[in-house]
């Protein structure tokens, strides 16, 4: 009789384990009219405890597919956003034709959140630690109506929000408005020495 018992209560912790995962896996925002964290002074950041965040498999190649209905300024400015990161030297994007061998898929749509206007959105599938699929979204819409009350181009602005939004999908969170950091929300900045410096501990 106990061994019935014991294989029972295994079988269920196996099976609450199993659906602890699998609603973890389940696919998280990173939207950028939303509350941010506050920025750790890299100084201060814990080293130990840097790599637990959830993160692609370190020495990995990471396989970016752009949806064939992208448009032409997203293409570019994904393409660029890759070439960015990669320059970093701690990550290995590479653009990929199959959409079955994606870990990060990219696709225009319309996107909207209540009295905001959102540019980009960044959804994960993750383990706690590991990274298992990112899809991005571009508004390009959005871009191409207010890109000029940032002095900027379509493609430009494009730029920016592929190379924010390829940071979350790398593992980087949101910064408090005013960090000198590309992954502040609503940014008009490029890579900065802060995001190289985090997206290291991060992949460490």
């Amino acid at each position: 009789f106990m061994k019935v018992v014991k294989f029972i209560l295994l079988l269920i912790y196996g099976l609450g384990f199993e659906l602890a995962f699998l609603v973890y896996a389940d696919y998280h925002t990173s939207i950028d009219d939303l509350s941010t964290i506050v920025a750790r002074p890299v100084n201060n950041y814990n080293y130990n405890n840097a790599n637990r965040h959830a993160h692609w498999q370190t020495g990995s190649v990471v396989d970016v597919y752009l949806d064939p209905d992208v448009n032409n300024d997203t293409k570019l400015g994904m393409q660029d956003a890759i070439d960015k990161w990669n320059e970093v030297g701690v990550v290995n994007l590479e653009i990929t034709p199959d959409p079955n061998n994606a870990d990060i898929t990219v696709r225009n749509g319309f996107l909207s959140a209540p009295h905001s206007i959102v540019f980009g959105l960044t959804e994960e599938k993750a383990s706690p630690i590991r990274m298992l699929q990112d899809r991005i979204t571009i508004n390009s819409d959005a871009i191409q109506k207010y890109h000029q009350e940032d002095n900027l181009t379509v493609a430009q602005y494009t730029d920016m929000v592929c190379t924010h939004e390829l940071g979350h999908a790398l593992g980087l969170e949101h910064v408090t408005p005013g960090t000198n950091s590309v992954m502040q929300p609503g940014t008009d900045k490029n890579i900065q020495p802060y995001d190289i410096q985090r997206l290291r501990m991060l992949y460490n």
